[in-house]
């Protein structure tokens, strides 16, 4: 019995350390460029089966056991424009606890991103192909919503940020340049619907936006004059807004705004109750124009 104990041991420390070995290994091969550069092809053959329009990543970064950062990426829409290209995108997000049904994402770090959305006659989006590419059929069977994916934020990053959007159903034309945003989110529970944002930093912001008269005879939209309050806790502290410049030019209006700087330290927002509490706010270098037309008719 001592004997087979012994051998049991042995067994049980030798598929241990092999396990172990293996993961060193994947670690290890998963730096090597080659190694990378297959990861890479794969992921850009999937994704290009699946959606059918033209896709490319420079370079894909895994890092054991959390870190995922992409370079050089580029998505072309049906039309073969830009949908969206950039830089650098890099996710920190627990791998572990995926297969707890938890998203833990530590840091979203976006970095020299392009993306060009627009919205035909029709009311479809240039992404709406993707979407329908990966939506999963339903189940044939009841799900069960006991062990709900749980989602969670910590950091997140945006750096040289640049938003085109085209809207022919509204006739919004919408361009827009996000210089820096950063935030730490200390509260994310989306199933209590309750958040906690301590600081929000936004600097350089420059936004170009025409809307056009539309005419649509044919829509009739009911108007609702129900009031219903958002039921979600928000809770805000201190918002630094500078260097932000906004030009709308509308068929009634045009305005340009050019704020120097905002610092915004709040006190209590109830959302429900739909009362906003600030403790203090500072506003310098501050410039808004305003000029009301006449109102166009539609020919």
């Amino acid at each position: 019995m001592k004997r087979f104990g012994l051998i049991v041991l042995k067994t049980v420390l030798w598929i241990i350390a092999s396990v172990l070995f293996l993961l060193l290994l994947v670690a290890i091969l998963i730096q090597v460029p080659a190694v990378q550069n297959y990861v890479k092809d794969k992921a850009v053959t999937f994704i290009q089966n699946k959606i059918h329009t033209k896709v490319q990543i420079g370079h894909i970064s895994l890092g054991i056991p959390k870190t995922l950062v992409l370079d050089d990426v580029y998505f072309e829409d049906q039309k073969k424009d830009t949908l969206i290209a950039g830089k650098k995108l890099k996710v920190d997000i627990s791998m572990y606890k995926l297969l707890h049904h938890t998203v833990e994402i530590n840091e979203i770090n976006l970095d020299g991103i392009t993306a060009n959305i627009n919205r035909g006659a029709d009311s479809v989006f240039n992404f709406d192909y993707i979407l329908k590419a990966f939506a999963s059929k339903p189940p044939a069977k009841p799900v069960d919503t006991s062990a709900a994916m749980v989602i969670s934020i910590d950091k997140i990053i945006l750096d040289k940020i640049h938003i085109g959007y085209k809207d022919e159903i509204t006739g919004y034309n919408v361009n827009f340049f996000l210089g820096h945003f950063d935030t730490r989110i200390k509260t994310f529970d989306l199933d209590k619907m309750k958040f906690a944002i301590p600081k929000i930093t936004l600097s350089g912001f420059n936004a170009h936006i025409i809307q056009k008269l539309v005419d649509s005879p044919d829509v009739v939209r009911p108007v609702d004059t129900t009031t219903k309050p958002l039921n979600m806790t928000l809770d805000l502290g201190t918002i630094d807004i500078s260097k932000i410049n906004v030009d709308y030019g509308g068929p009634t209006m045009l305005a340009n705004v050019n704020l120097g700087q905002l610092l915004v330290d709040m006190k209590k927002i109830d959302l429900k109750n739909q009362i906003v509490g600030i403790k203090s706010i500072s506003l310098g270098d501050t410039k808004a124009a305003f000029t009301f037309l006449q109102p166009e008719k539609v020919k």
